[in-house]
């Protein structure tokens, strides 16, 4: 963001942005806040983005259309699962609050300024996380001064932009986040941005792979492997020095992160797969594994409407130790096909281009249907804001990639 573009309304949409990304994602918010609270945060955010461009926005030829195509979605949403019967009024009103919220930004954001808020969001909090992770892997005693939440028998130090945990059982960046598989989620949607609708910069991309490794995600780790061969699907007959400088600092990076952190880091990110020597899977894979095997059995017994909410929440607490961490199976576990395949086509219409060939899109759907494997984002704003934006951005948009 250049100086010149620090106005008054951009820089209340970058705020407003800010909370509405890590309302509901930030353990600080979710170990603090309770669920009406981060409701209300929410409102007042995208209320203050309305405020400045209201006028702007409605004048615009394409407001009403849709207006209607959100209204028919919420009809179909709401009602089905009151049809069949099985109905939690107060998740309901929460999922809808949230959606509604989601709506609101992709009607009066346009895509390129979500674009540009999002990926300049996650570029500083990589940069934060990764100085306050380096100070981790000094001491952790010299956080001692920052406010503390307490969980699990852990404590995490509160940096704001930053959790910190205090424990050196795992050494693993959470960024802002509830979880660093969360957070990696978020950076490889950022990558996802930089790889294949922006100007690529050699140095933001550098820096959300280097960020997502910190994570320790084995999602995250995943999702980067396959965004880069999708990458090279498109641009298989132009590596400029930009890509080979890259990858050789990649390439540098990652063995001299072998060398600080040497085999703890693999057994950590994949010795849970149960694929490595000696290693078991853990109960991290198995609750994924429960995320899939439970919902899936209920969604494939009630396909059509899905079987509510209060079955869901049973679902969740019996069967997957209150981890339901699959998004888009949790989706149709509840809704169906005929409220839950709506928002699954929209965030998968969000990162599939039609203009692409044929290869990248596979690998793109792979990705974002990996991506939301492992973490339940049903009751969070982002992606519904993708969802939104999915259906609503243009198809035909330009997919020429600027490396030079």
């Amino acid at each position: 963001m250049k100086k010149r573009d620090l106005t008054p309304n951009r820089i209340i949409a970058y705020l407003a942005m800010f909370f509405l990304l890590t309302i509901d994602t930030s353990f600080f918010t979710l170990e603090t806040f309770s669920g009406t609270l981060r409701l209300i945060i929410s409102i007042v955010s995208i209320a203050a983005i309305i405020l400045t461009r209201f006028q702007k926005t409605v004048l615009s030829n394409q407001f009403f259309s849709r207006v209607k195509r959100t209204v028919s979605f919420f009809i179909i949403s709401l009602i089905l699962p009151v049809l069949y019967g099985n109905y939690n009024m107060k998740q309901m009103i929460i999922m809808v609050v949230i959606w509604v919220v989601g709506y609101l930004v992709v009607l009066f954001v346009p895509y390129e300024e979500f674009k540009d808020i999002f990926t300049s969001i996650m570029t500083f909090l990589a940069i934060f996380s990764l100085i306050t992770f380096a100070i981790k892997l000094v001491s952790v005693n010299l956080f001692s001064w920052l406010p503390t939440i307490e969980k699990n028998g852990v404590i995490y130090y509160n940096a704001i932009f930053a959790i910190i945990s205090s424990s050196n059982f795992t050494l693993r960046n959470f960024g802002v986040f509830w979880e660093p598989g969360a957070f990696a989620i978020f950076l490889n949607i950022a990558l996802y941005f930089e790889l294949f609708e922006n100007k690529f910069n050699p140095k933001r991309v550098l820096l959300f792979f280097i960020t997502i490794l910190s994570t320790v995600s084995t999602l995250g780790i995943f999702c980067i492997f396959i965004l880069f061969f999708a990458f090279i699907t498109v641009n298989k007959n132009f590596i400029s020095n930009k890509i080979k400088f890259f990858v050789s600092v990649a390439a540098v990076l990652c063995l001299l992160g072998m060398l600080v952190f040497g085999d703890d880091y693999i057994l950590q990110a994949f010795g849970k797969l149960g694929i490595l020597e000696g290693s078991t899977v853990n109960d991290s894979t198995n609750v994924r594994i429960n995320a899939i095997i439970y919902p899936g059995t209920a969604f494939l017994q009630n396909p059509i409407l899905g079987v509510g909410y209060d079955d869901y929440l049973f679902i969740q607490e019996r069967f997957c130790e209150n981890m339901a961490t699959c998004s888009f199976l949790n989706l149709l576990c509840l809704f169906g096909l005929a409220g839950g395949l709506l928002p699954i086509i929209g965030c998968i219409r969000f990162f599939i281009i039609n203009n692409q060939n044929f290869f990248t899109k596979c690998f793109l759907l792979g990705f974002v249907l990996l991506l939301f494997s492992t973490e339940n984002f049903i009751l969070c704003i982002t992606l519904y804001i993708l969802v939104f934006y999915g259906f609503t951005k243009k198809s035909s948009k330009s997919f020429v990639k600027k490396l030079v």
